[in-house]
């Protein structure tokens, strides 16, 4: 069993491998200096240095390589590994994504952590 168990690991972990590759580009539609892209930037710093540079980011702000409407699906078919948008526009898929756009819902950061 445990030899079983060995051969599927590696299988697994042959069939992981391209999904890590070096460099992932990342659509965002929020421009440089928002609080978003701030912070998308620095999570792009603290994934590549946790991999010792293996991985890294590339941030297309603004909208610049999709529109914020097609972000979800660039994703979703694969034309990009990651991206970040308004979580609120897929509301319409299931009202539960519409909750953190209601306003005076949570007003501050210890609301929202709760929320």
């Amino acid at each position: 069993m445990k030899v079983l168990n060995a051969a599927f690991f590696a299988a697994g972990m042959a069939m992981a491998a391209p999904v890590l590759a070096e460099s992932w580009d990342m659509p965002t539609p929020y421009g440089d200096s928002t609080f978003h892209t701030v912070n998308i930037q620095q999570f792009a710093k603290d994934v590549e240095a946790a991999t010792n540079g293996d991985l890294t980011i590339t941030v297309h702000s603004a909208g610049s390589l999709y529109p914020h409407p097609e972000i979800k699906n660039a994703v979703r078919s694969r034309q990009v590994p990651i991206g970040e948008f308004f979580l609120s526009r897929l509301s319409n898929e299931d009202l539960a994504y519409g909750l953190d756009s209601q306003p005076f819902l949570a007003t501050n950061y210890d609301d929202a952590a709760k929320l």
